[in-house]
């Protein structure tokens, strides 16, 4: 609902208006995120080894 400069969209609001959103444990700490580059570091990687825009890709294969 807020925009790039902290404003109320209205539309945006309206759209929503009547539904049930749920969001992901992860969407404002990154209580999954960090413990998983913890572990990645651990075995000498870096986070630059891995394609962040996948991570949960890898948060599964990492812990199958």
């Amino acid at each position: 609902w807020i925009g790039a400069d902290g404003s109320m969209l209205q539309n945006v609001k309206d759209q929503y208006a009547n539904a049930i959103i749920i969001d992901d444990v992860n969407g404002f700490d990154n209580t999954i995120i960090v413990p998983f580059l913890d572990r990645v570091k651990e075995e000498g990687l870096t986070e630059a080894d891995i394609d962040i825009a996948n991570i949960y890709g890898y948060i599964y294969l990492f812990d199958a």
